[in-house]
């Protein structure tokens, strides 16, 4: 397969949120370098298997702070017998606990994940950093007041030239900024693999009408396979894609799925499952059968009934998050990127290239800003897929060959 060198290793590379201008991220803010101690020498690697469950925290023994404080809490845990419990003081800018091993490690064709709850929004951090202190940083987007879950994670970050085959400490952080108390919990830190080659999914969501009249076209020319979500009920209303216009997508190739059957917020819903059976429904009515399995949540919010209806109703849930990871963990929470403009998205895609990863990108209604964004990010897509450097597939691709 023909390889370019796609990725960008400058230290204080940006990192790529899940949703561009989504405001209130109290992680997203200028950081000082999280890796400036020397981890002291616990020792010890991982278990013998090359994915899944990594560590478990059953043996905190293994782990040292290097800030904040860590402790075990019996009461709350999704596998073994307790979770790790982290906490910041309102002297603490960040919460990092670090674990070295005895020999390097190879991680170069697997990314980390975890499972994490907290009680505010959290975007925490898993570095992965090679003896001459590069790193790697993987980032994932945790929702609050939800159960212990597993969260799918992703790159946000490259400093320096990192050896991804010869990973000596793995750090576990989450920036509090000064005079914030925060507290989250941490189980389950696994591995999944990477993708043979790097693979990106387009996405348009609330069925706008500009999906139709702008973005399709400029799909069309590139040959670009997509998929649109739409609020059920709002189909044919004003600015929205009507039945007609979803057909003539669905015939040439697009997915067409549901973002519920309204745009209202599903956590303040007293029945989140009757939204989403509704969407689910007009679906399978309406001859959109193969893309009925699929959902992304309004507003990108979500909680526990949410959660579990979407489980219950779909195969796979679309929420904001982090591009270039690897296989699903969490099928209810995949991961993507919104509205990157055009910079963003290109090196969403070396890096997806580079890492051989998945990466997920989606747009609202396309304004003329974020139409110049999406053509000239799909002509970059294009050239790189035509190259054999990235494959683009739809969530029915996803489902079958890439759920761990």
């Amino acid at each position: 397969m023909k390889r370019r060198t796609y990725l960008v290793t400058a230290a204080g590379a940006v990192a790529l949120a899940g949703c561009a201008g989504s405001g209130g991220d109290p992680d997203e803010e200028d950081e000082d370098d999280p890796n400036d101690d020397t981890p002291e020498d616990h020792g010890g690697d991982g278990p013998d298997d090359e994915t899944g469950t990594f560590d478990d925290f059953e043996d905190l023994d293994y782990w040292f702070t290097k800030e904040g404080s860590m402790s075990a809490d019996e009461d709350r845990s999704l596998v073994g017998s307790q979770s790790v419990k982290l906490e910041s003081a309102m002297s603490d800018e960040r919460v990092m606990i670090s674990r070295t091993f005895d020999s390097p490690q190879d991680f170069s064709d697997q990314v980390p994940g975890m499972a994490v709850a907290s009680d505010i929004i959290l975007n925490p951090i898993i570095q992965l950093s090679d003896d001459s202190g590069d790193r790697i940083e993987y980032r994932g987007r945790v929702d609050p007041d939800l159960p212990l879950m597993r969260y799918n994670f992703g790159v946000s970050k490259i400093v320096g030239d990192p050896n991804v085959s010869e990973i000596t400490s793995i750090q576990i952080t989450t920036w509090t900024g000064t005079e914030k108390e925060r507290t989250f919990w941490c189980d389950d830190l696994f591995f999944v693999p990477r993708l043979e080659t790097g693979t990106v999914m387009v996405q348009f969501d609330y069925g706008h009408e500009t999906t139709y009249t702008e973005a399709y076209p400029v799909l069309e020319e590139y040959d670009i396979p997509a998929t649109a979500f739409v609020n059920t009920n709002y189909v044919g209303s004003d600015s929205r894609m009507d039945l007609e216009q979803l057909e003539e997508l669905h015939d040439d190739g697009w997915t067409i799925a549901s973002q519920s059957a309204t745009t209202a917020d599903l956590t303040e819903s007293d029945d989140p499952a009757a939204q989403i059976e509704a969407g689910v429904e007009w679906l399978e009515d309406n001859g959109f059968e193969d893309g009925a399995g699929y959902f992304a949540y309004p507003l990108g919010r979500f909680d526990e009934a949410a959660v579990d209806a979407v489980e219950s109703h779909h195969d796979l849930g679309f929420a904001n998050g982090y591009g270039v990871g690897g296989e699903i963990a969490n099928p209810q929470l995949c991961p993507r990127v919104g509205n990157p403009d055009a910079d963003d998205a290109a090196q969403l895609l070396e890096r997806t290239a580079e890492m051989n990863g998945l990466t997920t990108i989606y747009y609202n209604e396309l304004d003329d800003d974020r139409l110049d964004s999406l053509e000239e990010t799909m002509a970059t897509l294009s050239e790189m897929a035509s190259d054999g450097d990235l494959e683009v597939v739809l969530p029915s691709d996803v489902e079958e060959k890439y759920v761990f």
